[in-house]
């Protein structure tokens, strides 16, 4: 229940967070995220600021996992556990299970030894620091980390593929699909150019016996050295598999096209 306005005078925070080498975040050994981890203290002194407080701890934690809150508000449950003035510590109890934060987040206000835990319930949205393409990019276009900025999104269109940030492209790096401006970029979508790429012109290598003969075609997807691909000679309609022996190469056995 929501304690009276009256049993909350202004707060006055009191003490900086602790740094991140006391406070283990969730991902760590789950025996040492069982233990409650004390995101700061403060003086207690009115319900506004009280929140403005929690808040403020709160997104100083969602931050340590690169999230930022938006739109938080806070819902205050149990007795209040202070007496005007007095230090309130602001604890997280971290998940037993491994994975990043999420909302609503549940805090503890503790204040002096054997009086009840007050609950304090942060609400809002989550956004994530993501690889963002800043132009449209063909399929197959080469990629550079001139091309890509960090946009915060909403965490929801995060998943576990995001291209990792700080950005880091090996030269030589294409996309694999057609991206817009604005797109999130992933692992999936980017990768070192393709021995032979869809839709891009091959070279096919028709051996019988000692002959070999010479013939431009089309490559039908993408593949590397040793795979089979669906290739397309210029000189037939009849698509026809072929084995990739090199960059945009291929060799087929004489008697495959008709």
């Amino acid at each position: 229940m929501k304690p009276a306005a009256s049993a909350w005078p202004s707060l006055v925070l009191a003490a900086a967070l602790l740094g991140p080498a006391t406070a283990p975040l969730a991902g760590a050994a789950s025996e040492a995220a069982a233990a409650p981890v004390v995101l700061g203290t403060a003086s207690h002194a009115g319900e506004p600021e009280l929140a403005a407080a929690v808040l403020r701890l709160a997104g100083d934690l969602l931050a340590r996992q690169g999230l930022a809150l938006q739109e938080g508000s806070v819902r205050f449950t149990g007795t209040g556990p202070v007496a005007t003035g007095a230090p309130v510590e602001v604890v997280w109890s971290p998940p037993a299970a491994r994975g990043a934060l999420r909302l609503p987040l549940r805090l503890a206000l503790r204040g002096a030894a054997g009086q009840p835990d007050m609950q304090a319930v942060v609400y809002g949205r989550l956004q994530q620091d993501m690889p963002v393409l800043n132009r449209p990019l063909a399929r197959g276009a080469a990629l550079g980390c001139a091309d890509v900025s960090v946009q915060r999104r909403p965490v929801e269109m995060a998943r576990a593929d995001l291209w990792p940030l700080p950005c880091s492209l090996p030269a030589g790096t294409v996309l694999r699909r057609p991206l817009n401006e604005g797109d999130v970029l992933r692992r999936s979508d980017a990768g070192a150019r393709p021995a032979v790429a869809q839709m891009q012109p091959v070279t096919i290598r028709v051996v019988a016996g000692a002959v070999v003969l010479e013939s431009a075609g089309l490559a039908l997807a993408d593949a590397e050295v040793g795979d089979t691909v669906r290739v397309r000679p210029n000189i037939s309609r009849q698509a026809v598999d072929a084995r990739v022996v090199g960059p945009q190469a291929v060799v087929l056995e004489s008697g495959t096209m008709q």
